[in-house]
Protein backbone atom coordinates (compact mmCIF):
# COMPACT_ATOMS: atom_id res chain seq x y z
CA UNK A 1 0.00 0.00 0.00
CA UNK A 2 0.86 3.92 -0.10
CA UNK A 3 0.89 4.78 3.20
CA UNK A 4 2.53 8.06 4.08
CA UNK A 5 5.52 9.29 5.91
CA UNK A 6 5.72 7.88 9.61
CA UNK A 7 3.96 10.09 11.73
CA UNK A 8 4.92 10.64 15.15
CA UNK A 9 3.11 10.30 18.04
CA UNK A 10 1.49 13.20 19.83
CA UNK A 11 3.61 12.51 23.32
CA UNK A 12 6.71 12.46 21.32
CA UNK A 13 5.88 16.24 20.35
CA UNK A 14 4.74 16.94 23.95
CA UNK A 15 8.34 15.14 25.32
CA UNK A 16 10.55 17.51 23.45
CA UNK A 17 8.86 20.77 24.23
CA UNK A 18 9.19 19.58 27.68
CA UNK A 19 12.67 18.36 27.53
CA UNK A 20 13.14 22.22 25.85
CA UNK A 21 11.71 23.67 28.88
CA UNK A 22 14.24 21.54 30.76
CA UNK A 23 16.88 22.74 29.35
CA UNK A 24 16.23 26.58 29.69
CA UNK A 25 15.25 25.96 33.03
CA UNK A 26 18.07 23.89 34.11
CA UNK A 27 20.54 23.58 31.38
CA UNK A 28 21.63 21.14 29.02
CA UNK A 29 24.39 19.31 31.18
CA UNK A 30 22.07 18.75 34.45
CA UNK A 31 18.96 17.37 32.14
CA UNK A 32 21.76 15.04 30.39
CA UNK A 33 23.19 13.76 33.80
CA UNK A 34 19.27 13.46 35.19
CA UNK A 35 18.73 11.08 31.93
CA UNK A 36 21.64 9.17 32.80
CA UNK A 37 20.23 7.87 36.02
CA UNK A 38 16.91 6.96 34.43
CA UNK A 39 15.22 10.44 34.26
CA UNK A 40 12.59 10.55 31.40
CA UNK A 41 10.31 13.54 30.31
CA UNK A 42 6.83 13.11 31.19
CA UNK A 43 7.46 10.66 34.08
CA UNK A 44 7.54 11.15 37.30
CA UNK A 45 10.40 10.88 39.77
CA UNK A 46 10.81 7.97 42.20
CA UNK A 47 10.94 4.02 42.27
CA UNK A 48 7.59 4.05 41.04
CA UNK A 49 7.34 7.46 39.02
CA UNK A 50 4.81 8.12 41.07
CA UNK A 51 6.61 11.82 41.70
CA UNK A 52 5.66 15.11 40.33
CA UNK A 53 6.08 15.48 36.38
CA UNK A 54 6.38 19.11 36.11
CA UNK A 55 10.13 19.67 37.79
CA UNK A 56 9.87 23.62 37.29
CA UNK A 57 7.30 24.06 39.94
CA UNK A 58 9.74 23.65 42.80
CA UNK A 59 12.57 25.77 41.09
CA UNK A 60 10.40 28.57 40.82
CA UNK A 61 9.67 27.59 45.29
CA UNK A 62 13.19 27.73 45.15
CA UNK A 63 13.75 31.16 43.72
CA UNK A 64 10.55 32.57 46.01
CA UNK A 65 12.43 31.81 48.76
CA UNK A 66 15.84 33.36 47.64
CA UNK A 67 14.27 36.59 47.36
CA UNK A 68 13.21 36.52 50.98
CA UNK A 69 16.41 34.71 52.03
CA UNK A 70 18.75 37.44 54.39
CA UNK A 71 21.58 34.90 54.03
CA UNK A 72 23.72 33.22 51.17
CA UNK A 73 25.66 34.30 48.38
CA UNK A 74 23.55 34.52 45.39
CA UNK A 75 19.84 34.17 44.41
CA UNK A 76 18.19 31.77 42.39
CA UNK A 77 16.77 33.09 39.02
CA UNK A 78 14.61 30.80 36.74
CA UNK A 79 14.88 31.18 33.44
CA UNK A 80 12.05 29.12 32.31
CA UNK A 81 9.28 30.22 31.04
CA UNK A 82 6.46 27.78 32.49
CA UNK A 83 3.16 29.04 32.25
CA UNK A 84 0.21 26.97 30.87
CA UNK A 85 0.01 29.50 27.68
CA UNK A 86 3.44 29.45 26.99
CA UNK A 87 3.68 25.54 27.05
CA UNK A 88 0.66 25.40 24.80
CA UNK A 89 2.46 28.20 22.28
CA UNK A 90 5.39 25.97 22.49
CA UNK A 91 3.45 22.65 21.71
CA UNK A 92 0.91 24.48 18.60
CA UNK A 93 5.05 25.84 16.88
CA UNK A 94 5.99 22.57 17.24
CA UNK A 95 3.17 20.40 15.63
CA UNK A 96 3.15 23.35 12.86
CA UNK A 97 6.66 22.97 11.78
CA UNK A 98 6.16 19.20 11.83
CA UNK A 99 2.55 19.19 9.96
CA UNK A 100 4.94 21.92 7.45
CA UNK A 101 8.06 19.40 6.99
CA UNK A 102 6.01 16.73 6.33
CA UNK A 103 3.92 18.78 3.40
CA UNK A 104 7.14 19.83 2.17
CA UNK A 105 9.11 16.58 1.91
CA UNK A 106 8.89 14.55 -1.28
CA UNK A 107 9.23 11.05 -2.05
CA UNK A 108 12.23 10.16 -3.94
CA UNK A 109 13.62 7.09 -5.62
Amino acid sequence: GSEGPPRLAKEHVEGVVAREMHVEAYGSTAVKMMEKMGYKTGVGLGKDQQGDTKLVSPCLALERAAQSCVLGLGEYTGTARATAAERAARLADARAKKRSRVGESAFVQ
